[in-house]
């Protein structure tokens, strides 16, 4: 549905970071927004993260505090070959989620990264109907596969205004990507790393012939990964956080902790802009746990008996 009449097709202004690259920023123009056109992948995050929003002053948004919403947000089906631990996951939630197999490929690289000091968890509260890779179908008819290194919590920050008064002008977009010298450190460490498991794990090392396509050689050092990353990098598409929320002290913050718009009565945000920070993993099941969240505090606040 990307570039289709079902997206809004914005572009961010020039990125410095990413040498002066524009990136496209999709966004859902229909019922559902972008959980309507986002991808099938159920990742929660970290328990960090949301013990981190709680303790930026969002009392209820810990970990243990989320966790009754998520799991009433879906309905897991285990599978044999898949150790899930079955506490943290719902079973009469709307969405109904599952595992499939991992494809030959994803257990070499699984392997690779165990061999090289990884510790494997089967269940770190990830779960969703997961494709088998990026599908690649290449003229010469050899095999390709991908192995992508994602920035999780950027330092930077960037910003969304308006263009005009006009209703119906595109906003201006600089999602400051890689603006932040840790940014483009840890991303290209991570690229680093990754290219030094896949090369030389157990599981990979015998069938990786290099780069492809072939135009594109690796660097040999940190300065060489840092440009390769302003270079290469490309956006994962889920902005959150022009509606924070946060204390009546932050003058950023929009909501409340309970999702109330600060001096509007009777008004709430219940969607992915009101995160403080991003949590580390795909947000849509994190939007379908805010909606369960704000319908509980609703049902709360009202008296439901009338």
């Amino acid at each position: 549905m990307y570039k289709t009449s079902l997206d809004w097709c914005y572009q961010t202004v020039p990125q410095k970071g990413c040498n002066n690259r524009t990136m496209a920023v999709p966004r859902g123009r229909l019922l559902g927004g972008c959980s309507a056109i986002n991808d099938t992948f159920v990742t929660r995050g970290t328990k960090a993260d949301y013990d981190r929003i709680a303790d930026m002053g969002n009392p209820g948004w810990s970990w243990k505090e989320m966790l009754p919403f998520f799991k009433a947000s879906e309905t897991f089906h285990s599978t044999e070959w898949h150790q899930a631990d079955l506490d943290i996951h719902g079973t009469d939630g709307p969405l109904h989620i599952s595992m499939t197999p991992l494809a030959p490929i994803s257990e070499k690289i699984l392997e690779s990264f165990i061999d090289s000091g990884f510790d494997y968890k089967p269940d770190m509260f990830v779960q969703g109907d997961y494709e088998d890779g990026l599908p690649y179908n290449p003229i010469n008819g050899e095999g390709v596969f991908t192995v992508n290194t994602f920035l999780c919590g950027p330092q930077a920050r960037g910003t969304v205004r308006l263009l005009s008064k006009d209703p119906t002008g595109k906003p201006i977009i600089d999602h400051a990507y890689l603006d932040n010298d840790l940014d483009v450190a840890v991303l290209a460490e991570g690229c680093r790393l990754c290219h030094e498991i896949i090369m030389n794990g157990r599981g990979t090392k015998d069938i990786i012939v290099g780069a492809w396509p072939k135009i594109i050689s690796h660097p040999n050092d940190m300065i060489g990964w840092k440009e390769h990353v302003r270079t290469f990098s490309s956006s994962g598409s889920h902005p959150a956080g022009t509606c924070k929320m946060a204390p009546e002290s932050d003058p950023m913050g929009v909501v409340d902790s309970r999702l109330r718009v600060r001096n509007v009565k009777g008004l709430r945000v219940a969607d992915i802009s009101i995160l403080p920070i991003l949590n580390n993993g795909h947000p849509q099941i994190l939007a379908y746990a805010i909606g369960e969240k704000v319908a509980s505090m609703i049902l709360q606040d009202v008296d439901v008996s009338k």
